[in-house]
């Protein structure tokens, strides 16, 4: 049995909901079509292969009480999924609305030295821009931002030690 879901967070079609297909243990997300792999029960851990050009990404999938928390990359995605149903009565209900607002937390992607902080709480980012420079084994790292948007919020300080995940900073939707 198929299940029609739509999922709208800020890497699916520049802030716009895309609609996710599921079926068994493939996914069609807007043209591409993914095989899922459960790599670990908890926390729930994925392999997503895309079929026509075989690419491989690992995902952590994380519920939250208003959706799902996605981790790609190092970063954390943020994301509201619904059945075809509710997504057609939110779309009436949100019919004035232009943008869906967006957070991503901008996560550590290995352990190390946090050398630089590039930005400032309140500063307009631009995608690929370089925000982290982290050390990790005598190598210095640019970590960038995974979006156009605004620093909300910096969890860190330079020169401190970071753990692997933990959330450096957040970066919001430009208002």
């Amino acid at each position: 049995m198929a299940i029609s879901y739509h999922a709208e967070a800020e890497f699916f079609a520049e802030n716009k909901g895309i609609p996710i297909f599921v079926e068994g243990s493939s996914i069609i997300v807007g043209k591409d079509a993914f095989i899922v792999n459960s790599l670990l029960e908890y926390p729930s851990c994925y392999e997503l292969i895309n079929q026509s050009s075989g690419e491989r990404h690992i995902v952590i999938a994380t519920k939250t009480h208003q959706g799902i928390d996605i981790s790609l990359n190092g970063y954390t995605y943020s994301s509201k999924v619904s059945d075809a149903r509710q997504y057609e009565y939110g779309a009436i209900i949100k019919s004035g609305a232009d943008t869906l607002i967006s957070i991503v937390k901008v996560n550590a992607p290995m352990p190390g030295l946090l050398k630089a902080i590039n930005v400032t709480i309140g500063q307009t980012v631009k995608k690929g821009e370089v925000i982290f420079v982290l050390e990790a084994m005598k190598m210095e790292n640019a970590l960038k931002s995974p979006m156009n948007g605004i620093i909300k919020e910096i969890h860190a300080e330079a020169g401190s030690a970071i753990e692997k995940g933990f959330v450096l900073c957040t970066i919001g939707p430009i208002e």
